[in-house]
């Protein structure tokens, strides 16, 4: 279809937390190296601007052998509004890509002075970036599988939209109760009415599970 193919995951608690008070890791550690895994096997990973602003991550494949392997970032930014002193800013490798929507010019000469590689996308009927117009974009630049790893809203969204081709969730064998932020419930909800296959992969992952659907 000359589109990538697109793989989504998402780690949560037991009772479908996706963010902890105490904690920043949900899961354990032989289901993270496992998600590292997912990061090493695509070309590329897409996150969104409140993502990023709010986990500050690396984006890497942090498995010893694996770092040079490591994905293309891309960032769903509409309005320009990430943060400044992020970690992407210290890749010296310049593998990032960002998606926009917006004239603030003064924002994007921020990316352009990074080296990063920017694309102004339309927006759907929804006012979000156009998913469809970023995939075969994406195709065109020889990203030929994506990871997303996204917040709550994005991943309904592209569920909804029919956009993910497979889904790993990384369910943690622990409740966060109260110390829980961010239920998922309506997303598993979502996984299970509109992929027709899910296999429950809990190999190796002591008290962790992964649960795949495609």
């Amino acid at each position: 279809n000359k589109l990538p193919y697109i793989t989504a995951k998402l780690a949560c608690s037991n009772d479908y937390y996706i963010y902890s008070k105490k904690n920043r890791n949900i899961t354990n550690e032989l289901s993270r190296k496992t998600s590292h895994l997912l990061r090493y096997k695509n070309d590329a990973i897409l996150i969104s601007s409140k993502t990023l602003n709010k986990d500050n991550p690396f984006l890497n494949c942090r498995i010893n052998g694996l770092e040079n392997y490591s994905p293309i970032k891309i960032i769903l930014d509409k309005n320009l509004n990430y943060k400044k002193n992020l970690n992407i800013f210290k890749d010296d490798k310049k593998r990032c890509i960002f998606f926009y929507n917006s004239s603030n010019k003064k924002r994007l000469s921020i990316i352009k002075k990074n080296k990063f590689k920017y694309y102004r996308v339309n927006l759907d009927n929804q006012n979000n970036l156009d998913f469809s117009e970023i995939k075969k974009k994406l195709f065109k630049l020889n990203i030929n599988y994506l990871l997303i790893e996204g917040g709550k809203e994005l991943t309904k969204s592209l569920i909804k939209k029919k956009h993910i081709n497979q889904f790993f969730l990384f369910k943690s064998g622990k409740k966060l109760n109260t110390n829980g932020q961010l239920k998922i419930k309506e997303i598993v909800n979502q996984l299970n009415k509109k992929f027709k296959n899910k296999k429950n992969l809990n190999i190796h992952l002591n008290e962790d599970k992964v649960i795949c659907y495609s």
